[in-house]
C-alpha cells in the first residue's frame, strides 16, 4: 500500500509518500514521519492511499478538515485514518 500526502503549505511543495507491506500496521496502526521535518496535517491537505497489488484499489482523496476522515483524536493528539479493504 502507498499513502500519499499533499500539503497545501510551502513545507512540502511536492507530494510525500510512504510504502507499506501487506497487513503492516494492521494491529496497532502506523505513525508517519516526513524526511523534510515535522509532519503536521493542516486543513486542505490531501491524503490518498493506493493498493500496490495491481487491484487498482484506492482510498480517498481525504481532505483534512473537509471530509469525514481522517478524524482528530483529542486523546492521542493525532489524526486517525482507518482503511478498510
Amino acid at each position: 500500500m502507498r499513502v500519499v500526502w499533499r500539503s497545501q503549505s510551502s513545507i512540502a511543495p511536492e507530494p510525500i509518500h510512504w510504502d507499506f507491506a501487506p497487513q503492516e500496521g494492521s494491529a496497532k496502526g502506523l505513525l508517519l514521519s516526513s524526511p523534510k521535518g515535522e509532519l503536521v496535517l493542516q486543513p486542505g491537505d490531501v491524503l490518498m492511499a493506493f493498493a500496490e497489488d495491481g487491484s487498482r484499489r484506492y482510498w480517498g482523496p481525504y481532505l483534512i478538515g473537509e471530509t469525514i476522515a481522517p478524524v482528530w483524536s483529542a486523546d492521542t493528539e493525532e489524526w486517525v485514518l482507518i482503511l478498510q479493504p
